[in-house]
């Protein structure tokens, strides 16, 4: 599988720590490693050349960098609710009302983005979500971990 666009650069930069602790270590590489070695050299100084951490604005607006960035416990559990819209078939943008309703039901930070994971998973939840037949936390706590994908709910006036 290849990298998803909202890790590929996490996911990289292991592997990449990876081949530089290689080439400290001395490792010797076969003929086809070592050209691949070279031409990863290569696109480093690119990149280095373009967008080097010089700290600029200009640069900054070149990589779309993000000072606010999420937290890393944020963001590997946005990576999972990323994961799940991408394996369910849905894209994150989707989730809007289900996550403004969440968050006015307390959630936020990780247990915002693994709820929504979970609602990824089970759709006929997070309609119930956003048409606001589930309104609280309790609630929703005791429907999400009901067994399968769907599910019925009657409310009663």
């Amino acid at each position: 599988m290849g990298n998803m666009s909202y890790c590929r650069f996490q996911n990289t930069l292991h592997d990449m720590r990876d081949c530089y602790e290689a080439l400290q270590s001395g490792e010797t590489l076969s003929k086809d490693e070592h050209s691949a070695m070279e031409m990863l050299v290569e696109i480093c100084d690119r990149i280095s050349g373009e967008f080097g951490m010089d700290h600029s604005v200009e640069a900054k607006n070149r990589m779309n960098f993000d000072d606010g960035s999420l937290p890393d416990d944020q963001f590997v559990a946005f990576c999972q609710f990323e994961d799940a819209c991408e394996e369910g078939g849905y894209r994150p943008q989707e989730f809007t009302i289900a996550k403004e309703e969440l968050q006015g039901m307390g959630y936020e930070g990780v247990e915002l983005y693994e709820t929504l994971t979970k609602l990824a998973e089970k759709p006929s939840i997070k309609s119930c979500v956003e048409s606001g037949t589930i309104t609280n936390r309790e609630d929703l706590e005791s429907v999400l971990h009901l067994p399968g994908k769907t599910f019925q709910v009657k409310k009663s006036l």
